[in-house]
């Protein structure tokens, strides 16, 4: 259930936000964090976001990239960052640990995906805007979808 009402409330915040992007807002690069170091691998958040508005509360998204947790990357998603920026939103492209199905499975990187929506929460205040953590969404392939939402 929270699942289901998770990706009507993204629709829902998505459609509102369409009609913003003929005004939409100055862009900044992307700034670049590390949110965890499981055995010293530096994992990234890529934080897109509109110039600062007068610490304006906004909504954001987090996007994990597909790959079937063998390949991709954070770079798959800056599209999509850049196109939920534009319209206002804060989005973060997360990297997380890919499997090589002996030491890393799929299991550390929804962990991984866990403690990239902690990152978040903790440092909603600090990052480019204030994020509204209560508006703040999860997307991603199939597998992020289930895990960041637990």
């Amino acid at each position: 259930m929270r699942l289901v009402s998770t990706g009507v409330t993204a629709a829902l915040i998505v459609a509102a936000s369409v009609g913003a992007a003929k005004d939409a807002p100055a862009l900044r690069p992307p700034v670049e964090h590390v949110y965890a170091e499981p055995n010293g691998t530096q994992l990234k958040a890529y934080v897109f976001a509109p110039e600062k508005q007068g610490g304006q509360r906004r909504p954001g998204i987090v996007l994990f990239h597909g790959g079937g947790w063998t390949m991709g990357e954070p770079q798959w998603t800056f599209s999509r960052a850049t196109h939920f920026a534009e319209r206002g939103m804060v989005a973060i492209a997360v990297q997380y640990r890919l499997s090589d199905q002996q030491e890393i499975t799929p299991h550390e990187a929804m962990a991984d995906a866990r403690a990239a929506i902690r990152w978040v929460r903790t440092h909603a205040k600090s990052l480019a805007t204030v994020l509204d953590v209560k508006l703040t969404l999860r997307s991603g392939a199939s597998w992020t979808e289930f895990s960041s939402s637990r």
